[in-house]
């Protein structure tokens, strides 16, 4: 992950996986290559954050986190990482990609339940 020397000895990739399989996603999706690109710098932890250009590219990029400069921005902290995004932000996120998946569940004829979901009112604090 972003230049850091692995800690223990792991297999070989081939050892654990079919390399012809672990890309033949790419092969038969028609995606273009600028989606492609991004898809795969995701999977490896290579967007382009803070941390990718002060540390990679030698920019004078400040490496730490916008929000509270405490950590290095990463995309493992940008996703699950940063304090000032926990709760609600992220909660958000999940119950977004939740509705899509929903969305496209009922697209595709999948049974559903019947009873709708209503959100939670919101939580009134005591003095």
């Amino acid at each position: 992950m972003e230049g850091q020397v692995p800690t223990r000895h792991e297999p070989p990739t081939e050892e654990v996986a079919d390399i012809k399989k672990s890309y033949q996603w790419l092969e038969k999706t028609g995606l273009k290559d600028s989606t492609e690109e991004l898809i795969v710098a995701a999977q490896e932890q290579a967007l382009s954050t803070r941390s990718i250009k002060a540390g990679v590219y030698h920019t004078r990029q400040d490496p730490r986190c916008r929000l509270h400069k405490d950590a290095p921005q990463t995309v493992q902290h940008i996703i699950a990482g940063c304090k000032m995004q926990a709760g609600t932000a992220y909660i958000e996120h999940h119950n977004q990609v939740a509705g899509i998946v929903y969305s496209n569940i009922c697209t595709y004829g999948q049974e559903v339940p019947r009873s709708e979901w209503k959100a939670l009112p919101k939580v009134i604090e005591n003095d």
